[in-house]
Order: C-alpha cells, then structure tokens, then sequence
C-alpha cells in the first residue's frame, strides 16, 4: 500500500518552500514557493533568486522524520548567530546523526547547512563547551560521541 504525500516546508529568507515527496521518490515531486507571511518586504525585493533557489534543499533522507529534524536545524542556522535553540537543535542532531551509526555527522551537517565543516566543528566544540552535549572519553580518540544533556532536552521541550 503506498503511503501519503509527504509536504515538507522550509523558510529562506523571506521565503517560504513547501516541498512535497512520494514514496519511493528521492526528490520533491512538487514545489510551492511563495512569501512567507513574516516576511519584510525587504526580503522579497529582488524576487526568487538564484541564491534562494541553490537553498532550497530537495533531499530526503530514508524517512520523512530524518528529513524535518534537518530542516529544524536548518531553521535554527542563522547567518553569523550562534543561539542557544540553535546549539540545543545542532546538538540533537548531531546525537541522532551518530545513533543513526554516521560516521562524519559534522560532515553531513555542513552539506546540509551549506556551511564549511570547520563552522560546524566549531559550532559542535561550543554546544560541548557550553553544556548542551554530554562527552565521552572517546572523544579523545577523535570519534564522534556524545549524548543531551538535561539542559538540551528541557530546551527542547522534550523534542
């Protein structure tokens, strides 16, 4: 039995993308873009441009959960801001990215964000240092480990 459509949103910029998938599909099979109703007239002046198409992701990941927890973390990314939101949800997902069995989850982040490696290893450094991940000996080792503290997991609201 097929399953239901899948419509994912994502906000860029002034932007809002609903991006809908099929099973069995790897990519959107549909794509909305249209203002987002927050949006400054500012943000929308120079149109759908390039740069907001190139961000626009249109990769799924094996399941539509996978898929929402980056588009989460994607939403939290702001240019040159590091939150604490944003280093509670970079830490949950770099948590599941390594329970997921990853092996380089900075790597996949940094793709993901469209952002250099180092930024995310740095951003992953200070989620540790300021007490959003738990770390482990192996660390040590140079493996990638960690768990939520309590303080990510009341951040999160549970999430």
């Amino acid at each position: 039995m097929p399953m239901a459509d899948v419509q994912v949103e994502q906000t860029i910029g002034g932007w809002r993308v609903v991006a809908t998938y099929q099973d069995g599909t790897a990519g959107p099979v549909r794509m909305i873009i249209e203002p987002s109703p927050d949006a400054a007239a500012s943000d929308l002046t120079g149109g759908i441009s390039q740069t907001v198409l190139r961000k626009i992701s249109t990769t799924r990941t094996d399941n539509a959960r996978d898929f929402l927890m980056m588009e989460r973390l994607r939403s939290e990314a702001r240019p040159r801001e590091v939150t604490p939101r944003y280093l509670a949800v970079l830490s949950a997902t770099y948590v599941t990215l390594i329970n997921q069995g990853e092996r380089n989850p900075v790597a996949v982040i940094a793709e993901y964000l469209d952002k250099p490696a180092n930024t995310i290893r740095q951003h992953v450094k200070a989620a540790r240092s300021r007490g959003y991940l738990v770390t482990g000996s192996d660390m040590a080792r140079g493996k990638a480990v960690g768990a939520l503290t309590q303080r990510t997991v009341d951040l999160l609201g549970g999430s």
